[in-house]
């Protein structure tokens, strides 16, 4: 857990920040409460991938292109 906590720490960050992004985007679209649940799912996203980012680690090849998935499942125009 000490050698590979950090890299499992900064993993699932960034895989909370994409889900909540994506949720954040399927949610909005319900009437009513669709809206505010949409804007809270985007603040956990975006406290996730801030944590994510300032989380030193040395990935792997493999991990490394995971990452990459799941920023484009974070931000699919590269905005942001």
């Amino acid at each position: 857990m000490k050698k590979n906590g950090a890299v499992m720490a900064k993993v699932g960050f960034k895989g909370v920040a994409a889900l909540a992004k994506a949720a954040s985007h399927v949610v909005a679209v319900i009437p009513g409460i669709g809206k505010p649940i949409g804007s809270v799912l985007s603040q956990v996203s975006n406290v996730s991938d801030y944590v994510s980012s300032k989380i030193p680690a040395k990935l792997n090849s493999g991990l490394t292109k995971a990452m990459d998935v799941m920023e484009k499942v974070e931000h699919p125009l590269g905005s942001e």
